[in-house]
């Protein structure tokens, strides 16, 4: 807090690593700095396995992507509402099962929302099980805003988002903590350390912002060659899909702890 931050610096500390050992830290302080001193990860196995055991299956591992207009292009989307125009889903039916993997991007529909939440339901249908998010608050508003706008998915928005489980929080919570996120807990952070053969480094698009303009760009700009298009939409696709895949493969190396 500000408070401590202001002491740390008048006293000529600027790296985590020199904090004093007898410089007061919650519990949770502690930890981090712990870690980044010593070089060690910090796992509370016993917390992650039970979180782990009250998720029921299907699991399903969920992103949105979203564009904001000033001015919106489409009826019932505010101004500068986040509008979806894009997911990734995986799916895992059962324990041991293969993953399935579904998606929708809106190249050029009349209506994006409401074809995206068609599409949703569509590949969502039966026993929702788990729905895995990554920083829950973004995607439950999105769905809390497709009920609005669109009555008949309504009741299907208000089941994902209680069946929606915010995969962050392992590391928020400070359930798992590496010297290499650095104190967060962005999937951009946990990813590399966890599984590095995954990366966004080598994507056309990587991250949100620019997936955001190069949606709009491709499916609105009418002077943007067909090849150039379509490049795009197939980055968009690769980037959304590495969201909802890497939540599949942390949630896996989470799963080997016990």
């Amino acid at each position: 807090n500000k408070a401590k931050l202001k002491e740390l610096l008048e006293r000529g500390i600027i790296d985590i690593k020199d904090v004093p050992d007898d410089f007061k830290l919650s519990d949770k302080q502690q930890i981090h700095v712990t870690a980044a001193k010593t070089g060690q990860t910090y796992i509370d196995r016993d917390k992650i396995a039970e979180k782990i055991d009250s998720w029921p299956y299907p699991l399903h591992f969920l992103d949105y992507e979203t564009f904001s207009y000033a001015i919106p292009q489409f009826d019932g989307v505010r101004p500068f509402q986040q509008m979806c125009f894009q997911y990734s889903l995986h799916t895992i039916r059962e324990k041991g099962a293969e993953v399935e993997h579904n998606y929708f991007l809106a190249t050029g529909e009349h209506d994006p929302p409401r074809a995206l939440a068609a599409s949703l339901k569509g590949h969502m249908s039966g026993d929702l099980g788990t729905v895995f998010v990554w920083y829950e608050a973004f995607e439950k508003t999105r769905n809390s805003e497709m009920a609005a706008m669109f009555p008949e998915y309504a009741d299907f928005f208000a089941e994902v988002n209680a069946h929606t489980q915010d995969l962050m929080k392992i590391f928020a919570d400070n359930l798992y903590v590496h010297p290499e996120f650095k104190g967060s807990s962005s999937i951009k952070k946990v990813l590399p350390v966890l599984v590095p053969e995954l990366s966004y480094k080598e994507l056309g698009i990587g991250d949100g912002m620019t997936a955001s303009i190069s949606w709009y760009r491709a499916a609105t700009w009418t002077t943007l060659d067909e090849e150039e298009r379509a490049r795009i939409f197939r980055d968009l696709e690769a980037y959304c899909h590495l969201d909802t895949k890497a939540m599949v493969e942390i949630f896996d190396r989470l799963n080997r702890l016990n």
